[in-house]
């Protein structure tokens, strides 16, 4: 009784005036339906306790939001969606679907999707033992500097392109590091020797290029 008691006062204090859970003038809270607030119901009512406390304190914060965002989209759409449809929509897939990647990948005239190199790109991308989810993300953040990918191929804004490099990077594949130009989202792959030597060599990049677009070249010490 002791613990309902506290949180009926609890209860008082963050209903607004206008709440159904009012003083029954001994002590406890009713709703509108004039029942005892009990353990039963004690945990919805806390709840709601809690929304009309939170709205309260945000609600300009919501309305500003709400108003920008229907500047975008037509609020009144938004109640067909379920919240984790809507998240997709806004945030895209929360998992980086490779094969949607790699329909939109070009390549410039150095390389080729038949190389050897690209193979073993493709293949461990998708293999979740070379690479877990966190680590994909980290991956897109590298290239584009965005942790996913849109939805669809008509929501990309350009398309994904593999280089390979000039100079010593060519020349020694397997001594140098991956680099990317995010604004382009671009990826330079040097072309190694092996599988092995390319999930060594991208995760080694992707996991210390700490940069927000990783727009610069990677010591390769």
């Amino acid at each position: 009784e002791e613990l309902v008691d506290d949180v009926s006062c609890a209860l008082q204090r963050l209903l607004p005036s206008t709440s159904p859970f009012k003083d029954n003038g001994l002590g406890h809270h009713v709703d509108s339906s004039a029942q005892l607030l009990s353990r039963a119901n004690l945990v919805s009512a806390a709840q709601e306790a809690q929304w009309h406390f939170l709205y309260g304190q945000h609600r300009l914060k919501a309305a500003s939001f709400e108003f920008g965002l229907g500047c975008s989209i037509p609020i009144r759409v938004l109640p067909i969606f379920a919240a984790s449809e809507i998240q997709s929509l806004f945030c895209g897939a929360e998992k980086l679907d490779v094969e949607l990647l790699e329909r939109v990948a070009v390549y410039d005239k150095s390389c080729s999707r038949a190389d050897a190199h690209i193979e073993f790109f493709w293949s461990a991308l998708r293999d979740d033992h070379c690479f877990s989810e966190h680590e994909r993300s980290q991956f897109l953040m590298f290239c584009w500097a965005r942790s996913r990918l849109p939805t669809s191929m008509d929501a990309f804004t350009m398309p994904f392109k593999i280089t390979a490099p000039t100079g010593a990077a060519a020349a020694e594949p397997d001594q140098h590091l991956p680099t990317s130009q995010t604004c382009f989202f671009t990826l330079t792959l040097p072309k190694y020797s092996s599988r092995a030597i390319l999930v060594k060599k991208l995760k080694y990049a992707i996991k210390h290029t700490k940069s927000m677009d990783a727009d610069f070249r990677v010591s390769n010490d």
